[in-house]
């Protein structure tokens, strides 16, 4: 997990972001049959139907769900990707499931109305990479009076230690002031003033290393 700190339209925001990994890819139970209408696939383990034209775009997709119900979405007359219904975003995959068993059918010379199962591989497993962590841990960091009419003070008590790096960013993102700390070594408090700049919302923000973390505070 990453979190990024970040000011927009004015307002400072704290975003967490998530790494991963793609997932393994699907698994289908096709079957196919000629109908007057066009090549009818049913995809057995979601209980949908696509129905395609001889350029493999589809003339209609239907779903049915665990009560028997039945929901159905014809494309217009040119098909287009990005009006695909939520309920039906897995097309794409599924019309390259197609395609393919299309593909050895044709080198196989199999017969038209066969019933086709095809099972996707499993992507590769992937070696886990640790990625180290960006966010700092404190015991304390504390901003007080908060809000403030200028000055205030800043308390922190950390396990890490090491170069440290106070700085205060305006509302549009602009560096206020800048304290550098060498050896911080695990515990400091230091004083600050805002009484000379715009009133308003601050952010204030703690580095250590590679680490860190944001606070913000008001100046009224």
């Amino acid at each position: 997990m990453v979190i990024l700190d970040y000011i927009r339209n004015g307002k400072s925001n704290t975003m967490k972001i998530y790494l991963g990994y793609k997932g393994t890819e699907r698994t289908y139970n096709i079957t196919k049959s000629i109908k007057k209408d066009g090549e009818h696939w049913w995809f057995k383990d979601d209980q949908t139907e696509i129905i395609l034209r001889e350029d493999n775009t589809p003339v209609s997709i239907s779903k049915t769900d665990s009560t028997g119900k039945t929901d159905t979405w014809i494309p217009g007359t040119e098909y287009k990707e990005q009006e695909v219904p939520q309920y039906f975003l897995d097309i794409n995959d599924k019309v390259a499931g197609i395609k393919r068993i299309k593909d050895d059918q044709a080198k196989r010379n199999c017969k038209i109305n066969e019933i086709v199962y095809i099972k996707e591989a499993k992507a590769p497993k992937k070696e886990q990479i640790q990625v180290p962590s960006t966010e700092l841990k404190l015991d304390v960091f504390s901003v007080f009076p908060n809000p403030t009419s200028g000055p205030f003070t800043v308390k922190i008590i950390a396990e890490e230690n090491g170069n440290t790096q106070l700085t205060i960013f305006d509302i549009v993102g602009r560096v206020v002031q800048t304290e550098m700390i060498q050896d911080f070594s695990g515990e400091i408090t230091k004083e600050f003033n805002l009484k000379n700049q715009p009133k308003g919302e601050y952010l204030i923000q703690l580095k250590i290393g590679e680490k860190q973390v944001s606070k913000r505070i008001f100046l009224h």
